[in-house]
């Protein structure tokens, strides 16, 4: 494989969209290091890799017969190495570094947390994720397609993310509130028109069941539950995406303009942050950020509480202007 500039990287023992998309990133640090490579990509979005020019073959995780994918991984499993590259965490893999701790003791970027066990001597390539962003491309066909499928849009706009949309687990203690995420969007809708993203159970801002016709705002349109591509074209348009931590936040760094991110106290913010991320979180942050738990510890979650409506407020203005 070496020998012909092929790499085999996957991701397939989780379905976090965030985690698979650092394999955009990892190729772009081989490619820094070793020059052009031909990527083989093994993964259960493979729209996150489409028109990419170092990826040669998208393989797509849900589609392979049963008894081919469970060849593969086996396969993937015993040539891990230089070449095959598993990006993330595999508990049953022998030498694996448990999760929690390896984050807990290393303050460097996401990304380079994502490969634990990558092979000692490729120094190159790991301080090259300190630098390099997710990565993101459409091919001249498919921006002809949006532009005509998103004609009606207007032709300056910003993108929301309101929640991490999580009913459970770390997830959920990302989220900031709802009826704060209104509260901005009501304030800068005069500003700026929102394109509200996301899945489409999630809550609707400006006609959500909790919240009043006082919030209704002629600046946001309802784009939830579109496809995963189209939504990453709407990110790649956008004049800024404001959302919480999680794969919104990691896709729009694959962009120019700024990310604002409403960062809770589950992570440390600054192994998250990439050049046009503005991090936006409590001042001061409490004593027990970052804990990297499942459920907050504490009676009163200061991490994202003690983050006032107008502290976000005044971030989105200031970018706009």
């Amino acid at each position: 494989m070496a020998r012909y500039g092929l790499v085999f990287v996957y991701r397939v023992y989780s379905s976090g969209l965030g985690d698979t998309l650092a394999i955009t990133a990892v190729i772009a640090a081989l490619a820094r290091e070793r020059g052009p490579v031909r990527a083989i990509v093994f993964s259960k979005y493979p729209a996150l890799f489409v028109s990419n020019p170092l990826v040669c073959c998208n393989l797509d995780y849900q589609r392979m017969p049963r008894l081919r994918r469970s060849l593969l991984k086996s396969a993937a499993k015993y040539l891990r190495g230089s070449q095959v590259i598993c990006v993330g965490l595999e508990k049953w893999v022998l030498g694996t570094l448990p999760w929690r701790p390896y984050v807990e003791s290393y303050a460097g970027r996401w990304l380079r947390q994502m490969l634990p066990d990558y092979p000692v001597g490729r120094s190159a390539m790991l301080a090259s994720l300190e630098t390099i962003t997710p990565q993101l491309f459409f091919s001249a066909d498919e921006q002809r397609h949006y532009a005509q499928r998103f004609a009606s849009l207007p032709p300056s706009f910003s993108v929301i993310k309101a929640t991490a949309n999580a009913e459970s687990g770390f997830r959920v203690l990302k989220d900031w509130r709802v009826d704060r995420m209104q509260a901005v969007v009501t304030a800068t809708c005069g500003q700026t028109t929102w394109l509200q993203i996301g899945d489409a159970k999630e809550p609707l801002l400006s006609h959500g069941a909790e919240l009043t016709a006082a919030h209704a705002c002629a600046g946001l349109i309802d784009m939830r539950g579109l496809p995963l591509r189209d939504s990453l074209y709407l990110l790649s348009r956008a004049r800024l995406t404001l959302t919480v931590e999680g794969f919104i936040s990691h896709a729009a760094a694959a962009f120019a303009a700024p990310v604002l991110v409403v960062f809770s106290g589950y992570h440390d913010a600054r192994t998250l942050a990439y050049a046009n991320t503005v991090v936006i979180s409590a001042e001061p942050l409490p004593s027990c950020a970052p804990c990297y738990l499942t459920a907050c510890s504490q009676p009163r979650k200061h991490c994202t509480e003690d983050i006032p409506v107008q502290q976000v407020v005044q971030a989105v203005m200031q970018q706009l202007r």
